[in-house]
């Protein structure tokens, strides 16, 4: 049977400061592009780079976390992910203030979601980089616990 390894909240806490930040940073400077993008109407390139920063704001954050974290982390960059959407939601909210609607919250739990995923493939890339180390081969049960 595998071995139940509990969430570390510290993971999840760094993953989420580094995913929100790194939203903001690519997101502030695509900033110029989106608006331009909208005064032309072009919406399908205005979401393309949307997309884009959010793949790498969310993929590379995930990916960090998967470096760096001592031992396996794969489920506590998935959930930073989703607390990073759900803060960038709520930041856009603040920042334009205007009535809550249906499809900004729809849009949120999509944005969780797609979090998700790409926080967790982030984790996979960032973990094989990271290689196998004693601390994942301890959660193995290959060597005895310190």
């Amino acid at each position: 049977m595998a071995n139940q390894r509990s969430i570390s909240w510290i993971w999840v806490v760094l993953g989420t400061c580094v995913i929100v930040a790194l939203n903001k940073l690519i997101m502030s400077g695509l900033a110029a592009t989106i608006v331009a993008a909208i005064q032309a109407e072009d919406m399908t390139s205005m979401w393309m780079y949307v997309a884009l920063g959010t793949v790498v704001s969310y993929g590379l954050g995930g990916a960090f976390v998967g470096i760096v974290s001592p031992g396996e982390t794969l489920k506590e960059p998935a959930i930073a992910a989703v607390i990073a959407a759900v803060l960038n939601g709520f930041s856009y909210y603040l920042i334009t203030p205007k009535e809550l609607e249906l499809q900004g919250v729809i849009g949120v739990v999509i944005m969780a979601a797609c979090g998700a995923v790409l926080g967790f493939g982030g984790a996979i890339i960032g973990e094989k980089i990271q290689g196998d180390n004693t601390d994942k081969m301890r959660e193995r049960g290959e060597l005895p616990p310190l």
